[in-house]
């Protein structure tokens, strides 16, 4: 799938987020200091959740941003560090509001608010 880049201005005072194109979805390409806590990021092809970041600077040298990252599809952590120059993709998510209905042994289940769809999670995702 090719990716069509969208420059938005060039030069001196270009913006440091670089939309990208995919046939019906963006993908924005995030910058050492874009990253916070609360992000969703995308490293391997995987949604990984913000947990904790940690900017250094060290003299002369150039600055690194060291995270603490939740994989989102099977709960582990990653710690991984950011070299200046580095960039990310932003995660391609989608957040709803859903209910709590009840919960057994090992899931818990949910009434999305809008569909009206049940799902439910392992509770070790929760």
């Amino acid at each position: 799938m090719p990716l069509i880049a969208c420059p938005w201005k060039t030069g001196k005072y270009a913006k440091k987020k670089a939309i990208l194109f995919t046939d019906q979805h963006y993908v924005s390409m995030l910058s050492l200091s874009e990253i916070k806590t609360g992000k969703v990021i995308q490293i391997n092809n995987e949604p990984y959740l913000v947990i904790k970041t940690d900017h250094h600077k060290v003299g002369r040298g150039g600055a690194v941003l060291k995270t603490k990252l939740r994989n989102l599809i099977n709960g582990s952590i990653l710690d991984k560090t950011f070299q200046g120059h580095e960039k990310c993709k932003e995660a391609d998510i989608e957040k709803k509001i859903a209910n709590f209905m009840y919960k057994d042994a090992t899931q818990a289940y949910f009434l999305d608010s809008e569909s009206y769809e049940q799902f439910s999670l392992s509770l070790e995702q929760i």
